[in-house]
């Protein structure tokens, strides 16, 4: 089960951030260098790293055997309202108070392709009464999509990524009104639900603070939610993998394996770089078969993420007309009987939500149904698809049918640990229990410049990975990543005390992973893992040693520098001041990693850093 099976919401709206800008730079986290403000289409040193969804509503529903529900006549669900923590939808925590509004943090500077939500709870409100509520699990932004366009609109940033993750502790009210897909979710929602969000369309300009329907922080939601059970990754899609098919034409599988630069500097030029005389990949994108109770089968895929915008067409989708899904067989393109889309289903949400973003949303999030006669249910089980767009192949799964992904894909250690992470191996929908052979994985050190583009890597024994060749009956294989002793650092990333390192996986002939095809002068793809390591080479080891001249004052006088924002409401870079707010800055340091009000909010302090802290918080004078 996944967001991609029936029974499935639909919701569509805004999202808003403001994380702030100059902690995109490496050279800014030195104190004894001048402020670089120049961060590319990004710039805002105020920002504060919020994150809420906004003016988001239920806009179809998919019952259990796949029929869409567009009106609450058919089911009070579509409608609803879908609310996270934000400034005007306060929710109490049940203590007294209110839940803190969510987080959103990069892994590093040279890793912004990784970005994670920390915090966010959900809350569906049918209208009459009624609904259901959950947290939702850290997701890693994924599946970042660099050649979407800016639909015409000045300053947008022309990107779209996904978030994937679980929603848990879940709390069901029954609704008086009549919804089947309520009822249908809440009975299988036996590990919790599956929710996935597409963001594109941000704008990125501080002066189009008050543009009316191109409001700065604000950018477009598409999303689904669907149902979970216990054995399925929880960010992967447990099913099959369309990819460019740019990157079935010859030779273009060479280069796939890892890049360099995953910065907001890296997205803008790779976004810019389109040549008119180049054909434009699509972004790789999961889809499955969904086995119906009568005998029949759907194929589901997710478009959320993958295809371009048009110029001007306020968010609608380019197809050049109409995609054609089908199966390439030995004798060549069989298209399926139902396989032509038009995605031509938008919906415009109400005036408020225009004033902040004037864009329409696909009715069904994007998400395609196609029903498959008996014939095409067993050979699509066999046969790798194949999606065509004006004639020509855009989309093409790997000839096997292999998915190769990693369900965590970032992670931050110390020195001298180890984590475990859950990779997924399937060949046409099937989880397998032996890797495929020639799989490699090579683990890479980022070796770092005070240019973004200048960065490279080098091969590394400083972490070891080993992948366990025995999978479950759910396709799950042990990934093992273990770190050395602390090592000496880079004079840049002194600072930061912390090194960044990739595993990157490869497998000759074939896409893995989130390999995506841009074009032979670009960097692919980013890694299977990446991992932020602390070295600890700040902490002091005595814990009555640390003091606010050697230790304490230089850490906190960083963050008010790279910060200002969070400087305007407490100057921690000001002894007097916090040792006034000692005992609360102790709480927020206290708090568990996952808490939005967790402090640093960047989570870039190993926890032996952070016990340092706290060990002077406790007794600053």
């Amino acid at each position: 089960m996944s967001y991609l099976n029936c029974p499935r919401i639909h919701f569509a709206g805004l999202f808003f951030t403001n994380p702030a800008s100059l902690n995109g730079l490496l050279i800014n986290y030195d104190l004894n260098t001048p402020l670089d403000y120049d961060t590319g289409r990004y710039m805002y040193p105020q920002g504060v790293a919020q994150f809420w969804l906004q003016n988001c509503v239920v806009t179809s529903v998919a019952g259990p055997t796949g029929s869409f529900c567009s009106t609450s006549t058919e089911d009070a669900l579509v409608g609803a309202k879908v609310q996270s923590v934000s400034p005007t939808t306060p929710k109490a925590n049940g203590r007294g108070g209110n839940y803190v509004i969510a987080k959103i943090s990069d892994l590093d500077p040279n890793m912004q392709f990784r970005s994670e939500l920390y915090g966010i709870r959900i809350y569906v409100d049918i209208p009459g009464g009624g609904g259901f509520s959950g947290r939702w699990e850290v997701p890693q932004l994924r599946d970042l999509y660099l050649f979407r366009g800016d639909a015409g609109i000045t300053g947008l940033q022309s990107v779209v990524g996904v978030w994937h993750q679980r929603l848990v502790d879940l709390s069901w009210t029954d609704p008086t009104s009549r919804s089947p897909v309520y009822d249908a979710l809440k009975k299988q929602a036996t590990a919790g639900l599956d929710m996935k969000i597409a963001v594109d369309m941000y704008q990125s300009l501080p002066a189009n603070e008050f543009t009316q329907g191109d409001i700065f922080g604000y950018g477009r939601v598409v999303a689904a939610i669907g149902p979970a059970t216990a054995e399925e990754p929880h960010q992967l899609v447990p099913g099959r993998r369309l990819y460019s098919a740019l990157a079935f034409t010859e030779g273009a599988l060479e280069g796939v394996g890892g890049s360099t630069s995953f910065t907001r500097y890296a997205a803008e030029a790779i976004s810019n770089s389109e040549d008119e005389d180049e054909e434009v990949p699509l972004n790789p994108t999961d889809f499955l078969i969904q086995e119906l109770p009568d005998g029949k089968a759907l194929l589901n895929v997710d478009l959320s993420g993958t295809l371009p915008l048009r110029e001007r067409g306020e968010g609608r989708f380019e197809t050049e007309g109409s995609l054609t899904f089908g199966l390439l067989t030995s004798s060549g393109f069989k298209p399926l009987r139902n396989g032509k889309v038009s995605l031509d289903h938008y919906v415009s949400l109400n005036a408020a939500t225009r004033k902040l973003k004037k864009c329409v949303w696909p009715q069904h999030s994007a998400i395609v149904q196609i029903a498959l006669d008996a014939s095409e249910k067993e050979l699509i089980s066999r046969t790798p698809v194949v999606v065509r767009m004006d004639g020509e192949a855009v989309l093409q799964e790997n000839s096997d049918g292999l998915y190769l992904n990693i369900d965590q894909a970032s992670t931050r250690m110390e020195p001298k640990s180890q984590k475990q992470f859950d990779v997924y191996v399937y060949r046409f929908g099937k989880p397998q229990t032996a890797l495929p052979a020639g799989l490699t994985l090579q683990t890479l050190v980022s070796v770092d410049a005070p240019d973004p583009f200048d960065n490279s890597t080098l091969p590394t024994q400083d972490v070891s990975v080993e992948l366990n060749p025995v999978g479950s009956a759910a396709g799950r294989f042990v990934l093992t990543l273990k770190t050395g002793p602390a090592i000496p650092l880079q004079q840049i990333r002194v600072p930061l005390d912390s090194h960044l390192y990739f595993v990157v996986a490869s497998l000759p002939g074939h896409m893995v992973g989130e390999d995506n095809y841009q074009s032979p002068d670009l960097p692919p793809n980013p890694p299977l893992i990446a991992l932020l390591f602390w070295q600890n080479h700040l902490v002091v080891q005595s814990p009555n040693k640390p003091t606010w001249a050697d230790h304490i004052g230089p850490i906190l006088r960083r963050y008010a520098r790279l910060y200002p924002g969070m400087k305007g409401r407490l100057d921690i870079s000001d002894l007097a001041t916090v040792k006034g707010f000692a005992r609360g800055m102790e709480v927020h340091f206290s708090l568990d990693f996952n808490d939005p009000g967790y402090m640093p909010v960047t989570r870039d302090m190993s926890p032996s850093l952070v016990q340092m802290m706290l060990t002077w918080l406790k007794n600053p004078n």
